[in-house]
């Protein structure tokens, strides 16, 4: 077993009301339950990637703007929009699904893409409405993109 980091467990109490009222394939709406929900993801997501990446022990985010939240599965979430990057106020595409653990308030199985990949680095534009609206179209593809990061753990129950 284990240990399970707050920030984790607390995404598991957060998400696991709201996913249990939903049928499948449902769209989550932006209800202030769920704004919590996601807020607790932007801890739990940088802790994960700094286990495989380094980079991201100076890095955290500072917000997650869905375009697309959905039920996809028993205690499963698919999230696709952008991310705020703290240090720079910067944003860049955000692919995340995850699912909890039918038990404990953990997760079981997590996939996250995070960043365009660009010739200059890891795409990031300013944060601006505009942007959250025009260029969410690079979504659309997610199996295109070049993600600058793919981590992951666990396996996928069906």
């Amino acid at each position: 077993m284990r240990d399970i980091p707050e920030s984790e467990s607390t995404i598991c109490r957060r998400l696991r009301p709201i996913l249990s009222a939903l049928p499948l394939q449902a769209a989550i709406d932006s209800t202030d339950a769920f704004r919590e929900a996601l807020s607790s993801l932007e801890w739990f997501l940088p802790d994960v990637l700094q286990e495989t990446h380094p980079e991201w022990r100076n890095e955290s985010l500072d917000g997650i703007c869905p375009s697309i939240a959905r039920k996809t599965g028993d205690n499963e979430i698919e999230i696709i929009g952008v991310c705020i990057l703290i240090s720079d106020q910067t944003m860049t595409p955000l692919h995340v699904r995850l699912q909890l653990d039918p038990v404990e308030d953990a997760v079981s199985w997590l996939e996250c893409r995070l960043g365009k990949s660009t010739p200059e680095g890891m795409l990031r534009v300013p944060y601006t409405h505009e942007f959250e609206m025009k260029g969410l179209h690079v979504l659309n593809r997610l199996d295109s993109v070049d993600w600058a990061y793919h981590v992951g753990f666990g396996e996928r129950r069906n």
